[in-house]
């Protein structure tokens, strides 16, 4: 089969207000990416009428993880939406994609994240919070640990981890998966956003950009990662 590129946007959509702001489009137009991996999108119904050439993957309305994909490329094979528990009290869902590309033939395992504690259910103290996300680290680590070494990973999203000290236990679990992030960092502060993929012999990274996406109300640069996939024979 053919060998491909592929390009993977990463953006955190405030509530919604990147996307009525155009980010989303804005991102579209400019970098014409194969997928787009969305947190806190709270009302999917504008996502999907801007993006009628996406499948738009849902996620749960508490969180707003969903995923985009292009349709003219990607069959959609399977749906994941499992829950992450801590203590009875805290839940929160993650989005789970397996996509066949038309162009490779590879089958694509993409996972959205948001690891935060909800606020709206569930106020922790720091040390309730950081096992909460270690128990979140290690439930998504554990998921793409089972995914075949035939099939190319991706777990993409907000990991609130804007210190470098509360990156390493995100690092170290997707390292257990065999997922590495498309960043490094030389210390001090650091994005909470982040791409990581499972390197292999069909699966290169060979580029990566944080993007200042001109829209008001986002808080958050958007992540580029550009692979290379080769055929699957």
């Amino acid at each position: 089969m053919a060998d491909g590129t592929l390009r993977i946007i990463n953006f955190n959509v405030h509530v919604n207000l990147a996307i009525a702001g155009g980010g989303t489009t804005w991102l579209v137009q400019h970098y014409h990416p194969d997928i787009i991996t969305l947190q806190e999108v709270m009302k999917a119904k504008p996502l999907r009428a801007k993006h009628p050439h996406y499948f738009c993957v849902p996620g749960n309305s508490d969180n707003g993880t969903y995923i985009l994909a292009k349709k003219d490329r990607f069959e959609v094979l399977r749906v994941e939406n499992p829950d992450v528990t801590y203590g009875g009290k805290f839940e929160r869902r993650r989005t789970l994609v397996l996509l066949r590309d038309k162009v490779t033939r590879r089958v694509l395992v993409v996972a959205d994240i948001h690891a935060q504690p909800d606020g709206k259910r569930f106020r922790p103290s720091r040390r309730t919070a950081r096992a909460v996300r270690q128990a979140q680290f290690h439930s998504y680590s554990t998921r793409m640990k089972a995914v075949p070494k035939n099939r190319a990973a991706f777990c993409a999203g907000d990991f609130n981890t804007w210190l470098k000290s509360r990156r390493s236990p995100a690092v170290k679990e997707m390292a257990q998966a065999g997922l590495v992030p498309t960043y490094k960092v030389k210390g001090g502060r650091v994005k909470i956003d982040e791409i990581f993929f499972r390197p292999s012999t069909f699966l290169k990274l060979t580029r990566r950009m944080l993007l200042k996406v001109p829209t008001s109300g986002d808080d958050h640069d958007a992540i580029l990662a550009d692979f290379a996939l080769k055929g699957f024979s």
